[in-house]
């Protein structure tokens, strides 16, 4: 009984040394989640830079790695052969993996096309092909978007390699905010809206309490809103308060009438129209205009008759009285030839 317990233990131990022996043999690492996982070994990328795209080929598979081809500008390969492989030569990667060899296409080089005042798309991609450096700056202009502006080097340059051709783009007009011109009369609004460099659209009325009329009440978009250059901006003009209803204030006092109108922000305009002392009608709105129930804004005019009596006219009689001057007192004369006699003597 003591020997069948010590026997089974034993057997165990066996049948895992023959499976970590026999994972070890399947394993050229040595490692059997390797085999587990169904992964190759490790090996060394081969350095084929250099080589024929033949050569490429059986060093690469020769260690159990796929090539994969691809065709890149060297400044210092000839055309045709390996400029590079990705991963780099030495690497230690796993049997079976991928490669990326490029093969030269030999020295890149492009001629600096005339550039400015177009597109940057339309003459940027003839550099690119080459595999020439673009450099953009964009900058702020009134300029359309994407326009070059400047460029560097001149037009018919020819460049190579690393060289880098510099472009300077518009990205357009400066966005610019819808100035605020609540409460201006609309010239000076417009005016205003055209410094910005935006627009006026259209002018629609609207009721607003708060502005007075004739002066913008708000703009569309709104004030302080970020807009492009020569964005429309309409405005909203103000026509004051909404209007109300005229009230009724025929038989009304006129001290009371005018109080009412007032508060309710018209302008009272009172006219008067005889009556006889004691008539019911004394110092009482008789009329009205315009009637009762007509709709006016604050600030417009309503007209009250209030029956009043006649002030009596008094004619004034001026007298007028003549006084007679005596005739006046003449000096003595003498007769010509005659001193010494007065006439009538």
């Amino acid at each position: 009984m003591r020997r069948a317990r010590t026997v089974v233990p034993l057997l165990a131990v066996a049948v895992v040394v023959l499976l970590v022996v026999g994972l070890l043999g399947f394993s050229e690492s040595l490692n059997p989640v390797d085999v587990l996982l169904r992964r190759g070994p490790l090996v060394t990328v081969p350095d084929v830079v250099g080589s024929t795209r033949p050569r490429a080929v059986a060093d690469l598979t020769a260690v159990g790695l796929r090539p994969r081809f691809v065709e890149e500008f060297s400044l210092t390969v000839p055309t045709g052969a390996v400029a590079a492989t990705r991963p780099v030569p030495g690497t230690r990667i796993r049997s079976g993996s991928d490669v990326t060899v490029a093969v030269s296409k030999g020295v890149n080089s492009a001629v600096v096309p005339a550039a400015v005042g177009q597109q940057l798309a339309a003459v940027v991609g003839p550099l690119r092909a080459a595999g020439i450096t673009v450099r953009v700056r964009r900058v702020w202009n009134d300029a359309p978007s994407g326009q070059v502006l400047s460029q560097d080097p001149e037009p018919g340059t020819l460049v190579r390699g690393r060289e880098v051709v510099s472009f300077r783009v518009s990205r357009g007009p400066r966005p610019r905010k819808v100035p605020d011109v609540v409460g201006l009369a609309t010239p000076g609004a417009g005016y205003r809206i055209g410094e910005a460099g935006l627009r006026v659209g259209t002018v629609t009325a609207v009721e607003d309490a708060a502005v007075p009329p004739g002066a913008v009440a708000g703009t569309r978009p709104a004030v302080g809103t970020t807009v492009d250059k020569d964005t429309t901006v309409d405005l909203l003009v103000s026509l004051g308060a909404p209007a109300v209803a005229v009230p009724d204030l025929v038989r009304q006092p006129s001290g009371a009438a005018a109080d009412a109108l007032e508060a309710a922000g018209f302008r009272v305009v009172v006219e008067s129209v005889p009556v006889q002392p004691g008539s019911p009608d004394l110092d009482v709105v008789v009329s009205q205009a315009p009637l009762a129930g007509t709709l006016l804004r604050p600030g417009q005019t309503v007209v009250v008759i209030v029956g009043a009596v006649p002030v009596p006219i008094v004619t004034t009689t001026t007298t007028t009285t003549t006084t007679t001057l005596p005739p006046p007192t003449l000096p003595p004369t003498t007769a010509p030839g005659l001193p010494g006699v007065v006439p009538g003597g």
